[in-house]
């Protein structure tokens, strides 16, 4: 028995959509259901209503289906209730017959208005085909009876309903196979259960957990067993893993294949970002140029059948089938969404306001969201929700455009008030300047240009949008961001106005992402962030904006603590002092290096020290030294790792925070020793101030949160390298003074022991 809700939109676009996938089909849907609607809806008479909300059940042999949905405007004061449609259109291109998906919306609204109102046997709908100011460009009109709507809308409920019996019996499958699943691995490590149990509570009370667990404590498994119990016991429904990198994402998927084995029924989705997954070499969804895209949606059905011979659906196999059936990967990936129960992908998919899966969004209290590597994602928020405008990029727009066009289309003129209005800011005195507030009109401005580009992309004009698309593109993106950042500026924004001769750069810096987490996160059925360097915890809680009903976890190490020596040697690497230091730093690593054959990486806080160090060890070392240089290529990352994956007396030198300090694997003689020299700290500038100062004034902790935190978390995660298994043995210098003060102290692991004097004498003792 299926008994469940769906939008009006949902079940329409189940039976009904669009054959061809296009570049801008994203902003056309945005703009139907927002700035047309709008203006629309402003132009209504006192009768008519504007967003009402309406739902009804509808009930069969063996489904319950609460529809819902809004009518964009509805009358009911007249004799024949009056429901009408909006969509934006084409003005040069208009349709000359109702679109089908369309007319479907209406016939369902009707339906769930008879089915409320018994009374009632007849109704009036009209489609109207608008711009983007809201003016008609052509209306259809029908009065449909009661009879006929219902006949039409239980046609796409059976249909709806075929489908989701399909689910409805792999869903049994699954959680009979759930309550068979038994953990993979004869025993628990120590505190492995302890966090399972954590895991399932949260998602049992739809609450957070923040935790904080070392290299080795099988965080993947102890995160995904407890969730996919929480899934048998109706606590979600989809279980959806983040990862902050694409290399992140084998250890779930090595982990679900391991269950799978061994008999649990779970489809597994990875979805693969667009540019990787595109067959396309010009990455173009114009259905004209690509073939992938033209009738995309047509053929899509077959493939979706034929993937589900198999469990996990990874990059490989999605793109196999989707050669096969001449479709887009990429768009395939993300309606396996629908029919997935488990999904691997980027933060992006959930925490973007630009990216993220709509149907994600749609059912997000059925959802549960595994965050690993959860320490990268405030970074990432904080320049993902940012936004700039300069005055030197619109007037190269503004120029392509007129170029194309005129100075008189609305595109033109529109970017010519966002320039003046920046421009027209009073002359500051410093070249970086914090302003108190947003220029008055800017966003009216910026709405009204996005508003241009929308009915740019709704014209039929193949030679303008060859000139213009990409332009047009980019400035609709710059417009949506930083409309985005002008609605949200009092949650944790900073408008900054920088000026460089005669251009001048507006950023609107988001500092303080909270807003966005517990805007995506709030309906979900519990959120999990997890990293091996998540501390300190109470401080990530709070930056995560956590609650005092949410809970946080730590553990140790499970590896014992005699395999892992660590050493810290106070000398000053202050950045007026390294030249005179880094001679006797140099010496100190070289003399561990060849009394202690193996593998060694040394981690600097900057490619300037880098050099720095370079320089000193290759003076007084001939063994064989890897230098990482700024902008490898994926072949040169790989081969800088195979060196130890290969070698037995390799040196490294390797930035902090960089491609070789975290994500790699370098298990027993790959890697037997770090040596960090530095806290890691950045150097400071205008915007780290920025957030310090931001922090100083909310906490009273803007050093702590702005620097010391994500400086300790680069250099936590440089000495995960180390220790990778129970069998491994290692040791960890750490080159600074400041280690030795309580308020980095307190931001070290609490497992760890490490040592102050006669560090040399205790490295020869080290059995490695």
């Amino acid at each position: 028995m299926i008994n469940e809700s769906i939008s009006v939109r949902e079940l329409v676009e189940f039976s009904y959509y669009s054959e061809d996938i296009s570049s801008n089909n994203s902003i056309n849907k945005m703009n139907e259901g927002s700035e047309s609607h709008r203006a629309r809806q402003a132009l209504l008479e006192d009768d008519y209503e504007a967003e009402v909300h309406i739902s009804a059940t509808f009930t069969g042999e063996q489904y319950t289906l609460k529809v819902t949905g809004r009518m964009d405007v509805f009358c009911g004061s007249f004799r024949l209730p009056i429901i009408e449609e909006i969509k934006l259109c084409d003005e040069s291109h208009p349709p000359k017959t109702p679109i089908n998906r369309h007319m479907y919306q209406l016939y369902t609204y009707a339906a769930m208005y008879f089915l409320n109102h018994e009374e009632c046997d007849s109704v009036k709908l009209i489609l109207n085909y608008v711009n983007v100011k809201g003016m008609s460009i052509i209306t259809f009109e029908e009065t449909i009876l009661k009879e006929p709507a219902l006949q039409l809308v239980r046609s796409l409920i059976e249909y709806y309903i075929s489908f989701r019996l399909q689910e409805f019996h792999h869903r049994n499958k699954r959680n009979k196979s759930i309550k068979k699943t038994v953990f993979p691995f004869a025993q628990f490590r120590t505190g492995q259960r302890e966090f399972a149990a954590q895991v399932f509570t949260a998602i049992k009370n739809k609450r957070n957990l923040y935790a904080s667990l070392p290299t080795g404590t099988g965080k993947t498994i102890a995160t995904l067993y407890p969730a996919i119990k929480a899934v048998n016991e109706g606590y979600c429904s989809k279980i959806i893993y983040l990862t902050a990198r694409t290399a992140a994402r084998q250890s779930p998927l090595i982990s679900m294949r391991m269950l799978i084995e061994k008999g649990l029924d779970m489809r597994v989705l990875v979805i693969t970002a667009k540019e990787k997954a595109c067959i396309n070499d010009k990455i173009d969804c114009n259905p004209e140029s690509c073939p992938y895209a033209k009738g995309h949606f047509i053929r899509e059905k077959d493939a979706m059948h034929d993937i589900l011979e198999y469990s996990i659906w990874n990059f490989e196999l999605i793109r196999m089938i989707a050669q096969r059936h001449n479709i887009c990967p990429f768009e395939f990936s993300l309606s396996l969404y629908y029919i997935a129960d488990v999904v691997i992908c980027d933060y992006n998919y959930v925490f973007d306001p630009f990216v993220v899966l709509q149907r994600a969004a749609d059912e997000a209290t059925q959802n549960t969201i595994l965050v690993d590597e959860a320490h990268h994602l405030l970074d990432r928020l904080r320049d993902g929700l940012s936004a700039s405008l300069s005055t030197k990029v619109l007037k190269e727009y503004r120029s392509k455009i007129k170029d194309a066009v005129d100075s008189k289309c609305p595109l033109y003129r529109n970017v010519s008030h966002i320039i003046r209005v920046i421009t027209e800011i009073p002359e500051q005195n410093e070249k970086q300047t914090v302003l108190d507030k947003p220029p008055d009109d800017l966003l009216q401005y910026c709405e009204a240009l996005r508003y241009s580009c929308a009915d740019f992309f709704g014209k039929d004009d193949p030679k303008l949008k060859k000139q213009l698309n990409e332009t047009v593109l980019e400035l609709y993106k710059n417009m949506s961001s930083t409309i985005y950042a002008l609605n949200h500026i009092k949650s944790g924004y900073k408008i900054v106005l920088e000026q460089f001769q005669s251009n001048r750069n507006l950023y609107f810096h988001c500092l303080d992402p909270r807003f966005r987490i517990l805007e995506s996160t709030s309906p979900l059925a519990g959120s999990i962030y997890f990293s091996a360097t998540f501390e300190p915890l109470h401080n990530m809680k709070t930056l995560f904006g956590g609650s005092a009903q949410d809970a946080v976890f730590a553990l140790p190490s499970p590896f014992p603590k005699e395999n892992l020596l660590i050493g810290i040697q106070s000398i000053s690497t202050y950045y007026n002092d390294r030249k005179d230091t880094v001679g006797s730093i140099a010496k100190q690593i070289i003399d561990v290096v060849e009394s202690k054959k193996g593998n060694y990486i040394i981690y600097l806080p900057s490619y300037e020290y880098l050099s720095l160090m370079q320089e000193q060890i290759e003076c007084i070392y001939s063994g064989s030294l890897l230098v990482q240089e700024k902008d490898l290529s994926d072949s040169q990352k790989e081969e800088f790792i195979q060196a130890f994956t290969d070698g037995e007396n390799t040196l490294g030198i390797c930035v902090l925070g960089g491609s070789f300090s975290e994500g790699i694997d370098l298990p027993g003689k790959q890697l037997i020793g770090v040596f960090i020299v530095g806290v890691g700290l950045s150097m400071p500038d205008f915007k780290t101030d920025l957030l310090k100062d931001y922090f100083d004034e909310k906490y009273g902790q803007g050093y702590t949160y702005a620097y010391q935190i994500p400086a300790m978390q680069r250099v936590l995660q440089a000495c995960g390298r180390v220790i990778r298994s129970e069998t491994d043995r290692g040791i960890i210098v750490l080159f600074d003074q400041r280690y030795c003060w309580k308020s980095y102290r307190d931001l070290l692991p609490q497992h760890w022991e490490p040592i102050y004097q006669d560090i040399q004498k205790k490295i020869q003792e080290f059995d490695l």
